[in-house]
């Protein structure tokens, strides 16, 4: 879905961590990443996570009336195998639209 995150486990990951209106905080405790999204910048932020799970992404910088309620959504930690599953089930066909960059 548009708020998971699927990464593979034991391998090199970047984000590039940016916003569309206001200062954001993009946090991950299990990974202890916790780095502001900027409007107009693109923040590299990366890791190795060296164990499989699912967890909560969140944001860390009060930033409005709704941040109360605010849930950036999920990462999901996944096997070599079970990455690769995901990653064949959800990029798209040669032609058609698609938003996400995977590397």
């Amino acid at each position: 879905t548009l708020n998971e995150i699927h990464i593979p486990v034991d391998k090199p990951v970047i984000f590039h961590i940016s916003s569309l209106d206001v200062i954001h905080s993009f946090k991950i405790i299990a990974l202890r990443i916790c780095q502001d999204a900027i409007p107009g910048m693109s923040i590299p932020s990366w890791c190795i996570p060296n164990k499989t799970g699912r967890y909560q992404i969140n944001c860390a910088q009060l930033c409005g009336n709704g941040h109360s309620a605010m849930t950036a959504g999920f990462l999901s930690i996944d096997s070599t195998e079970d990455y690769d599953s995901w990653l064949v089930q959800n990029t798209p066909a040669d032609g058609e639209g698609g938003g996400m960059s995977f590397e």
